[in-house]
């Protein structure tokens, strides 16, 4: 009787993949609850029962995102893999496919433990597979994965020493012209790039960049995975070029990979905005480095064409909004159009707007906001943007916690539209609260640091212009600390 169920369970799974009817996955999974319920637990096909269910089980967890399904995916594969002998020939498959269903979880619950658990699966899974088995390749570099997620969250060292080791093996184990090497590769060049990123060995960016440009010569322009392959060719050509002050042919080859991936990648495609960001990010580099305009009024247009496709609360959103705001800002500076000061406003406004108040960025995206309302108020003098300049910085001032490192300079930068605001008209108040901002930071301040001489000579000028205005001695006698 269990092996009709199965048969019943497997047809009604082939026709949920030809037709993706949830009614017929549903019903494949009922079937199989009864195989397995029917099947005595010394029967030698009740693990594979057991590992066909959970298996289902996931599948319908990633349609549906029901939870409950993926932890019940979870104990039917342990249940499978602990009815299956140690020799076998299913149980590394079973260990690897409750790995992945470990992974889920930690993918949506980011609960530590379910990701070590995932690791041990796939480590045994490893363990079992004969090196000439032709899984042996991909086992290892989900493991490689797997360990470069785990350095990612916990920041051990040896994880990520394994990732690459594992990732090195796998690629070791596919011949040339073998269907998955490209892949290895790639996944092996993002764990050398992270390792390259943590200790600086030139030696693992080098082999970093060899390994993605031999998986992009095995892949066609068509394949759905080249897009990405060039993407991160582009980050580790534009990682190097920022660690190791490379020539100018690094940042070249950057830009390149990333108009590639973007050229190939379809609007609709959800990838698509990232991608053009990243560009972004390569275009504006060259422009710091070789100042070609030309640089920057590309990166406008990517940026521009970034935000277009991101949607509306989604969380990258604020960052586009004020990466466009900075090349606005980057472009008036050289050309002198005060049309970009106001369109960079404008944009770092909205980024301002969108963010969070307990986001990580808030803050700064507060004070940036508030230098350039000052650099429009020096051309226009217009007193509105010298007002609100010291309205958005007391803002970010509010929103640093006292213990962050930023809060001497939030100080500081909130001084600043103060003390223009003195110059200009002479208001007493503003300059006594510019210097006792500039005295909390100075007490905030080691005295090691190399920002406390200049904080120390901008406070001595303050109690100067204040005894010059109101002829009070004890500015003069004030030490300046």
């Amino acid at each position: 009787m269990h092996s009709r169920l199965d048969t019943l369970g497997r047809s009604l799974w082939v026709r949920f993949e030809q037709l993706g009817d949830l009614s017929d996955l549903n019903g494949s999974i009922s079937a199989n609850e009864d195989a397995v319920r029917l099947t005595p637990e010394d029967h030698p096909d009740k693990s594979h029962h057991l590992e066909v269910l959970g298996n289902l089980l996931l599948t319908r967890f990633e349609r549906a995102g029901d939870l409950a399904d993926l932890d019940r995916s979870i104990l039917v594969k342990e249940d499978a893999v602990r009815l299956t002998p140690g020799d076998h020939p299913e149980r590394s498959n079973r260990l690897t496919k409750l790995g992945k269903s470990y992974w889920t979880r930690y993918d949506r619950q980011e609960n530590l433990a379910d990701l070590t658990t995932s690791i041990f699966a796939q480590e045994a899974s490893v363990q079992l597979t004969p090196d000439d088995h032709p899984d042996k390749p991909e086992r290892l570099s989900i493991l490689g994965n797997l360990f470069l997620t785990r350095f990612q969250q916990v920041g051990d060292l040896e994880d990520l020493h394994k990732s690459v080791l594992m990732k090195e093996e796998a690629v070791g184990l596919s011949p040339e012209g073998h269907v998955g090497r490209p892949g290895y590769q790639f996944n092996l060049g993002v764990s050398l790039s992270a390792r390259f990123k943590q200790l600086g060995d030139a030696a693992d960016i080098d082999k970093s960049i060899l390994m993605q440009e031999d998986a992009l010569q095995h892949t066609s322009d068509d394949h759905p995975d080249r897009p990405k392959f060039l993407d991160d060719l582009g980050e580790m050509y534009y990682t190097r070029f920022e660690k190791l002050d490379n020539p100018p042919a690094d940042i070249h080859a950057s830009v390149s990979a990333r108009e590639d991936a973007v050229r190939l990648t379809s609007d609709d495609h959800p990838s698509k905005s990232g991608y053009l960001y990243n560009l972004s990010i390569s275009l504006w580099s060259r422009f710091k480095r070789l100042g070609d305009i030309a640089d920057i009024e590309r990166s406008i247009s990517v940026e521009e064409e970034t935000i277009r496709l991101t949607p509306e609360g989604h969380a990258d959103k604020h960052r586009n909004l004020s990466n466009l705001s900075l090349s606005f800002h980057a472009r008036f500076e050289r050309l002198g159009d005060l049309a970009d000061l106001d369109r960079s406003i404008s944009a770092q406004e909205h980024a301002a707007q969108l963010t969070p108040d307990d986001h990580t960025e808030k803050f700064n995206r507060l004070a940036v906001l508030g230098g350039l309302l000052c650099a429009r108020f020096e051309k226009l003098g217009n007193v509105a943007d010298i007002d609100r300049a010291v309205s958005v910085r007391e803002d970010a001032e509010r929103l640093t916690p006292d213990d962050h490192s930023d809060k001497p300079q939030r100080l500081v930068e909130l001084s600043a539209p103060l003390i223009t605001r003195f110059d200009r008209f002479g208001n007493v108040a503003d300059i006594d609260r510019a210097i006792s901002l500039q005295e909390d930071a100075v007490r905030r301040l080691p005295d090691g640091d190399p920002h406390k001489p200049e904080i120390l000579n901008v406070l001595a000028d303050l109690l100067s212009a204040r005894f010059e205005r109101l002829g009070v001695l004890a500015d003069l006698r004030r030490p300046a600390s």
